[in-house]
């Protein structure tokens, strides 16, 4: 299974949350299964996410911190950082406990951001 996650960090509850850069993810990678949450989201959604990552055998994970705590958050940080397969980590934004916590990633796992715009070719090629 091929696993796109979303993962947003905010200050404050998003009052509206839709992300038109996931239904771009979505209908350019039909076949691979699209999850997000946020570091507001319920234990049960952060649990489901913790558990997709286990079976996924490639996981590309789009991390955008907009202010915020990790909070639950970190719990799918620390399945990131264990090595369980192919994955690979996009992130954009600043969180100072996240940053700390990526640095373990090997290099070609993480590719750093400077704005919020996937580079759809980054996909293509870890899910090929």
């Amino acid at each position: 299974m091929n696993l796109f996650l979303y993962v947003e960090i905010a200050a404050q509850v998003p009052y509206v949350y839709q992300n038109s850069k996931l239904q771009e993810v979505k209908s350019h990678f039909s076949e691979i299964i699209l999850y997000d949450c946020d570091n507001h989201s319920e234990s049960l959604i952060i649990q489901a996410a913790v558990d997709l990552l286990k079976t996924a055998d490639k996981a590309f994970v789009w991390i955008h911190a907009n202010g915020g705590e990790l909070g639950k958050i970190r719990l799918i940080v620390e399945k990131i950082i264990q090595p369980f397969g192919q994955v690979r980590v996009f992130y954009t934004g600043f969180q100072v406990t996240l940053d700390r916590l990526l640095q373990i990633l090997p290099p070609e796992n993480l590719i750093r951001g400077e704005k919020e715009d996937l580079p759809f070719s980054w996909v293509e090629e870890f899910y090929r």
